[in-house]
């Protein structure tokens, strides 16, 4: 009996441990990619030559540059881009949640975070943008969507708004998760039922249309 109580007290601090190492690291998401937007609105466009707007006018006079002034330097303007930050999900019907997607689908990265496939098309391409989330995680709220609700999906390059149009619980290995798509299309998976204990054995699939 004292070894059973010792296993359920590790079992309960692992799993506590869980849930807070993936809300603090859903935090730090969020603030990188806050980060990565605040630089992007950074990027300032080079300089324009200053041009006479009437080049016919004759009582302009002609300026000839001032030899202390400073040389202008052309300003580079590289695009921000992050390899392992795709970009954020919004809910607007679930309270507004927000959720950081990276590109990669192992347990580590969709600890406190989305994982998009990267065998697949991203937002913005025609195809299957695959994304994953733990139930009681990032995805959590799953069951107060309906159809016609709908996803942001906020990337540094634009900004993709999905209609969701179906519901479908299956298997874990069920061809609907990768199936290819002529048009762009979301398709977000987590485990299913929403309130079981210990892994799951089916999946919620949710598809969406842009």
């Amino acid at each position: 009996s004292v070894l059973m109580v010792i296993v359920a007290l590790v079992m309960i601090s692992y799993a506590l441990f869980s849930i807070v190492s993936s809300h603090l690291r859903a935090r730090n998401m969020l603030n990188e990619w806050e980060k990565l937007v605040e630089a992007q609105g950074r990027i300032t466009p080079s300089p324009s030559p200053v041009v006479n707007p009437d080049p016919s006018d004759s009582t302009s006079e002609p300026q000839t540059p001032d030899e202390n002034s400073p040389t202008p330097v052309p300003v580079v303007t590289e695009p921000v881009y992050n390899d392992y930050i795709a970009g954020l999900l919004v809910f607007p019907t679930i309270r507004n949640k927000k959720v950081v997607v990276v590109r990669g689908t192992t347990d580590e990265d969709i600890r406190g975070a989305a994982g998009m496939a990267t065998y697949l098309t991203e937002p913005g391409v025609p195809g299957n943008t695959l994304v994953f989330g733990h139930r009681d995680g990032v995805f959590s709220g799953f069951a107060n969507l309906s159809i016609g609700d709908s996803i942001m999906f906020k990337m540094l390059n634009g900004e993709f708004e999905y209609i969701i149009e179906s519901f479908t619980i299956v298997d874990p290995y069920d061809e609907l998760i990768t199936r290819r798509y002529e048009d762009d299309m979301l398709t977000l998976v987590t485990c299913y039922p929403f309130n079981y204990i210990g892994n799951a054995p089916r999946r919620y699939i949710v598809v969406a249309r842009i």
